[in-house]
């Protein structure tokens, strides 16, 4: 069936999202001269969340991309999460490989994260390498910057056990309101969740609790977008007002739940 359609897509003049890739690539191959003046034009390539792109379009880039314009590529292979759409987080690892000579960076300071939360994510790292890991030691793969902000109260990581989806809800809103009592600014709080569904009856049951919550991500008609790795809701300052409006968009097929 993938031959007929090759022909069928051939005598038609037709490419689909995948010849976008490899079309480029036999193009320069086939063409060295064409390949080298593209390399002259594009002196400057820059690839952001490497690990997320598949093998094919690290081979284009190898052809695009030679010694006279090395590209610029930023990832980690533990935010890898698009394999099953064909990413290759091999990328990375095979980048000094592809091409050689190049100088590899380890962004090991992490600016964005309390050291509690760093300490953590290398507790973390550790055991997704090794499972059996039992041991307190283990490598500091990412360290805190000299002047650390200070975590929003101890412990700064903690596991919550739910048995239903209410009981959930009802655990993330007396965890809010917590953050609010402290006088934690409503709009520095944000809510992960792995549902498009999640996020949509968390919102209603903060607001169901008098705590205004706007959201953000795919929600469709159809349910949630199972596709999509995270959705988030952020609580704002808002005055209160009667009824939960839902906007569904009509350009970007996105919706967002707000107070009217």
């Amino acid at each position: 069936m993938f031959r007929a359609y090759e022909v069928a897509k051939s005598a038609r003049q037709r490419i689909d999202f995948a010849d976008l890739i490899a079309l480029p690539t036999r193009i320069l191959m086939a063409h060295p001269e064409l390949m080298q003046q593209y390399r002259e034009k594009y002196v400057w390539v820059m690839v952001d969340e490497y690990q997320d792109v598949s093998r094919a379009v690290a081979r284009l880039l190898c052809h695009l991309c030679g010694a006279e314009n090395p590209p610029w590529v930023v990832g980690d292979t533990r935010q890898a999460i698009y394999r099953f759409r064909g990413a290759a987080p091999e990328n990375v690892e095979q980048f000094a490989q592809d091409f050689p000579g190049a100088r590899v960076f380890h962004l090991t300071t992490n600016y964005r994260s309390c050291a509690s939360i760093i300490q953590a994510a290398n507790q973390l790292a550790m055991l997704m390498e090794a499972p059996d890991h039992t041991t307190p030691d283990y490598p500091e793969r990412w360290i805190p910057p000299q002047n650390p902000c200070g975590a929003l109260g101890d412990p700064a990581v903690a596991v919550a056990i739910a048995d239903a989806d209410r009981a959930e809800q009802a655990g993330i809103v007396a965890q809010v309101r917590h953050w609010l009592a402290m006088d934690v600014p409503a709009q520095d709080i944000a809510i992960l969740a792995r549902r498009n569904i999640d996020v949509r009856n968390i919102v209603l049951a903060l607001g169901t609790r008098g705590i205004p919550a706007t959201t953000s991500g795919l929600l469709t008609a159809e349910g949630p977008a199972t596709w999509q790795a995270w959705s988030h809701s952020r609580t704002i300052p808002v005055p209160r007002s009667p009824g939960w409006r839902s906007a569904w968009g009509e350009d970007d097929g996105s919706s967002r739940i707000s107070m009217r």
